[in-house]
């Protein structure tokens, strides 16, 4: 996703869409990893914003898990329309 759309809603938007998407299939849960790097330093903390809970960290990684059990709403500006198809376990 570009930089230019940080902050605007749209990252919320598009994994509130696939979280309730995991869900609706029957997911239990899903897996996130943020990479540290010199660029990704601004969403640093999106997952946990997100409502994931860090399950590990090596210094470069860090692994995040969400249960699923309370989704995060979309932001009220930004609409998502998807075609999103079957599951992967």
């Amino acid at each position: 996703m570009s930089c230019r759309v940080f902050s605007c809603g749209i990252e919320q938007a598009s994994l509130a869409a696939l979280l309730d998407h995991a869900h609706r299939h029957g997911v239990t849960a899903v897996t996130g990893e943020y990479r540290r790097s010199s660029k990704n330093h601004k969403v640093r903390d999106f997952y946990t914003r997100s409502g994931f809970a860090q399950v590990s960290d090596d210094g470069s990684l860090t692994i995040f898990r969400h249960e699923l059990e309370t989704l995060p709403a979309a932001p009220d500006h930004v609409r998502v329309t998807a075609e999103l198809e079957g599951t992967t376990a």
